[in-house]
């Protein structure tokens, strides 16, 4: 599954943050023995990939080096395929331009992602707080999740339909709110 997601804030350029995929078994596991050949692929988006876009992956892991966006304009809503046959997995959506809502502001409090399972995976930036949470609204602004932190990395296995989330984390006294889209 896609573990760290792609962030390019420059179009025709390298992405700022490259992505890294974690051979998993049907369990979700990481399959550490694996060597398997992954191949990176535009999903969506109206771009074009550039750079080495086949990776064998190192004791389960494929960590991209030097993938690049290419496009005439400003793309919202890309995503990157990753296929090893017979296995496929899609990256979150993410935004490439000077306006890209997928930016890290240097005060994050947390990195938010959709794992392979499509639940909500919450990766802290800090130690947890006694007062650290996590919750998850529809689009109207209805709660429809609010969990305590008991971990830096948390994973929400609530069963959400389809859609686009608001995803709200509170830690060491910040808040941050981030858009996340599930299949």
């Amino acid at each position: 599954g896609v573990t760290t997601l792609p962030v390019a804030n420059t179009l025709n350029a390298a992405f700022t943050t490259q992505p890294v995929v974690t051979v998993q078994d049907q369990y979700g596991n990481k399959v550490a023995t694996s060597t398997a050949s992954v191949v990176a692929s535009v999903g969506t988006g109206g771009w074009t990939l550039g750079g080495t876009s086949t990776l064998s992956a190192v004791a389960g892991v494929c960590t991209f080096v030097g993938l690049t966006v290419n496009a005439a304009g400003n793309i919202a809503g890309a995503t990157i395929n990753f296929a090893s046959a017979p296995l496929t997995s899609t990256s979150a959506t993410f935004n490439v331009g000077p306006t890209a809502v997928n930016e890290v502001p240097e005060n994050s409090v947390a990195s938010i992602y959709r794992n392979t399972d499509n639940h909500i995976t919450v990766i802290c930036d800090e130690g947890l707080s006694a007062e650290s949470t996590v919750a998850v609204y529809n689009m109207t602004g209805q709660r429809l999740v609010s969990n305590r932190l008991t971990s830096t990395i948390s994973v929400l296995n609530q069963s959400l339909q389809s859609g686009i989330y608001l995803v709200s984390v509170t830690n060491a006294g910040k808040t941050m709110t981030r858009k996340i889209a599930l299949n």
